[in-house]
């Protein structure tokens, strides 16, 4: 993991996570994986996957050659309302691009400790040979022998 300041005030966390190493094949098979993920906590919600990768291209701007596909995973997480305040911090993305032999896998910091320590878990199990993805959903190995 690389940690770099984008500005004073954001930090950014980049994965890059080999094709080598993991079960996933397309940016759509890692959306896949923190699907599945998000859905086994109730205190989660899936608010969108954005698409920037064709955004992009409906806006005719610049992609840089090595990346593939682009997408954004955005989600929803509910410590609590104990403050108004707290509510637009509630609100996740992380971003994922295909860079042809490697996923970047990128997320800004969250100001819950345990929010950044999940993502992290999410991309660590994209890593795991017992997590594969079959016709858009994942599974654990476990489940799919059953």
């Amino acid at each position: 993991m690389e940690s770099f300041q984008l500005t004073s005030e954001h930090t950014i966390h980049r994965f890059v996570l080999s094709r080598c190493e993991t079960n996933c094949r397309t940016v759509d098979d890692i959306v896949a994986v923190f699907t599945w993920q998000l859905e086994s906590d109730l205190s989660l919600a899936l608010l969108s996957v954005f698409d920037n990768y064709a955004h992009a291209i409906r806006c005719g701007t610049t992609i840089t050659a090595d990346i593939k596909s682009a997408k954004c995973f955005v989600w929803c997480s509910s410590p609590g309302l104990l403050d108004t305040s707290a509510i637009p911090l509630q609100i996740h993305a992380i971003g994922i691009a295909d860079l042809g032999d490697r996923f970047a896998i990128n997320y800004e910091e969250s100001p819950y400790p345990a929010v950044n320590q999940m993502i992290q878990d999410w991309i660590a199990i994209l890593r795991s040979p017992d997590v594969f993805v079959r016709s858009g959903l994942a599974v654990a190995l476990q489940a799919a022998n059953e």
